[in-house]
């Protein structure tokens, strides 16, 4: 299978902090017609799963019998499509639909820098409980153009399953695409 290197960053820091620079990659695979329905079922489990290490909390310390988070990814290059599975095991679910702000359900946040070049800006996708929000230079608040997203929950998982279309984002698809820059935020409450 053919693979392209993708610069990523599975983690962030601090809640606004993006670290998309700190040398971290993820090699991401050729992937195509996949169904974005919350199931993991038609993605390869020959994909590498990269660990989320770190997740930010209200709490001092995650330890792993509470959470646990991985991201898989694949590109199409054919269709400039770049996908992203995130799989969270947590031992209690907090989700709900309202104010409470990023700490007040769990949730997954995705940056995405499609051009990854300096100059650039990002932009954010996010799911908290059952509310999603975005935000990024030149995009109107809350334009989710070229972004699919289906959530699926058990009583022990979080399975987000997304879907970028680059050339939403600007990005030159006649250019062969070999670097882009995303960060996965996990927020998890209990």
């Amino acid at each position: 299978m053919r693979s392209l290197a993708f610069l990523c960053l599975a983690i962030l820091i601090l809640p606004n902090t993006s670290w998309s620079h700190n040398g971290i990659l993820a090699h991401l695979s050729t992937l195509s017609e996949v169904t974005i329905n919350g199931s993991s079922a038609d993605w390869p489990d020959t994909l590498t799963r990269y660990p989320i290490a770190y997740v930010p909390s209200h709490r001092p310390q995650i330890v792993a019998s509470d959470l646990s988070a991985s991201f898989r990814g694949g590109f199409d290059p054919a269709e400039g499509i770049l996908y992203i599975l995130v799989e969270v095991e947590d031992d209690t679910l907090v989700v709900g639909q309202g104010s409470r702000g990023r700490r007040g359900f769990d949730g997954c946040r995705v940056v995405l820098d499609a051009d990854h070049a300096d100059g650039t800006f990002a932009s954010e996708f996010t799911v908290i409980g059952t509310d999603r929000r975005s935000n990024g230079q030149g995009r109107e608040r809350n334009d989710w153009a070229g972004v699919e997203l289906s959530v699926q929950r058990t009583e022990s998982t979080h399975i987000y399953e997304w879907k970028f279309s680059l050339g939403a984002f600007e990005r030159d698809l006649g250019e062969q695409v070999s670097a882009l820059g995303f960060d996965i935020e996990i927020y998890d409450v209990d």
